[in-house]
Parts: structure tokens; C-alpha cells; sequence
């Protein structure tokens, strides 16, 4: 039995997908809640549920069974939340696009002079990935991404709400940001309904507090969960992976 993913790369996350960039070790099947998406060698190395998918990306769908047979020294893996608007059609889509990837390693046609060294080159990467899918996402680049105020704003929604029970014009007021700008963001650049990003922003606060050396109690804290068990089981229901586990992936590209 293989174990969990001991690779060592490099992770940055999005409004709704984490990236990861950097050498594939065989693992043993899991689930999770995320849409993920694996780029690598033409020759098939993820098996999904009890078949070997062809093809050098495949798509693995939320809850669906899956792990890496055989060692790649770089391959691209993309955990997309179940609810972001790009889901529906990767759920649609053919997870093996062979006819699209030409003679050449496909990662470093998806990646070209990238090597995802920073947040930018991380999100350009993650479109080139989809375009390449036929899933592009409605959603253009979140210009405040990571932006503190509105964050902080997010955060102390409760878990579970929509757009139609959020007070616009207090959230606006507590990010600073006009009522016209955050209800545009809300509804067109987020690409996930609201509650759901408020969700995932959790998460990605607390692994990146935790991978930039917070421990877990105060990571989980800060991510307004309420216990450290929260955070590891959300964390775990969402990627396969619990913080420690993610932290052992590689080192942590900050946000844009």
C-alpha cells in the first residue's frame, strides 16, 4: 500500500482551486468533495475508480476514486471546488482530450515559459488547463483576491449562507468597498455562489496560515473555525489531504 502524496512542489490557490505544480509519487486511491484535475505524461499513470485513464489530463470527478499508479518527475494537479462554475462542464467534459496535446510533454505546453513561480503565473496556468478542457470559467480574475478588508468581511459570515441573505450594503461597508463594486465581484468574479467561496476562503486562510507557520490550533482560529478538528476534517473532506499532509506537498505560493 502506497501512502499518502509525499511530493515536494509548489501549492497556490484561487477563489475556487488550489494548484498543485511539481513531481507525481504513486498513491493509493481516495476521494474528496473537489473536482480534480491531473496533468501529465501521455502515458496513462491515474487510475480512476478500477480503470487506467488514457490520455496525459484527466479529470477526476467529486467523490470519484482515484490515484496515481506511476511516478511523473512534474506533473500539474488542480483541486477545483464542487461548486465553481466551471463544474458543471467539467463534469460534462471528456477527461481524456488526447486529440489536443500534440507530440510534446503536455505540461510544459500548458505551462510554456510559466513555471508557477507566483501567484499570477499560478492562475494563468489554472486557465490554460481549462481552456484546454473546453471549460473555461465565466469568471475573469478576482481583482481583490486576497484582499484583507473584504476577507476579513467574508469570514464572519456563517457557513451556509447565499447572496440572498447577505446584507450587501453592511458587507460593502465593512470590506470599504463601494455597494456597486462588491455586488459585481459577488456575482460575476467569484465564480461559486457565496457561500461556498466563504467556505473555501476558510480553508485557504487556514493552510496558508498553517504553511507559513502558524500552528494548527491558531491557523484554525483565524479561519473562524470553531475547533483545530474542523479545519482538519474540512480540509480532508475537501482535498484527501489533511494540513499536515498538504504541507508535506511543497512550499506555498502566496496570493496575487
Amino acid at each position: 500500500m502506497n501512502p499518502p502524496p509525499q511530493w515536494r512542489g509548489r501549492l497556490a490557490a484561487g477563489p475556487w482551486w488550489l494548484l498543485y505544480s511539481g513531481p507525481l509519487d504513486p498513491h493509493d486511491a481516495h476521494r474528496h468533495d473537489a473536482i480534480e484535475v491531473v496533468v501529465h505524461g501521455g502515458v496513462p499513470c491515474v487510475k480512476v475508480g478500477d480503470e487506467s485513464q488514457p490520455g496525459p489530463i484527466v479529470v477526476v470527478r467529486s467523490r470519484e476514486p482515484h490515484g496515481i499508479q506511476d511516478r511523473r518527475d512534474h506533473g500539474l494537479v488542480v483541486f477545483i471546488s464542487p461548486d465553481a462554475d466551471v463544474g458543471p462542464r467539467l463534469r460534462q467534459s471528456d477527461p481524456t482530450p488526447t486529440g489536443r496535446t500534440g507530440r510534446h510533454h503536455p505540461v510544459a505546453q500548458i505551462l510554456g515559459s510559466l513555471r508557477s513561480a507566483n501567484w499570477s503565473q499560478a492562475d494563468e496556468a489554472v486557465r490554460r488547463i481549462l481552456d484546454r478542457l473546453d471549460a473555461p470559467s465565466e469568471s475573469g480574475t478576482v481583482t481583490w483576491w486576497r484582499q484583507p478588508a473584504l476577507d476579513e468581511a467574508l469570514l464572519r459570515l456563517p457557513d451556509g449562507v447565499d447572496l440572498h441573505s447577505v446584507d450587501l450594503a453592511q458587507l460593502a461597508e465593512q470590506a470599504g468597498l463601494p455597494i456597486e463594486r462588491l455586488t459585481v465581484a459577488i456575482e460575476r468574479e467569484i465564480g461559486q455562489p457565496i457561500g461556498s467561496y466563504v467556505r473555501w476562503l476558510r480553508l485557504v486562510r487556514a493552510i496558508e496560515l498553517f504553511m507559513t507557520g502558524a500552528d494548527l490550533d491558531e491557523a484554525a482560529r483565524s479561519a473562524r473555525f470553531t475547533r483545530r478538528s474542523d479545519l482538519t476534517d474540512g480540509c480532508t473532506a475537501m482535498f484527501g489531504l489533511n494540513p499536515r499532509q498538504l504541507f508535506r506537498l511543497g512550499t506555498w505560493t502566496g496570493g496575487a
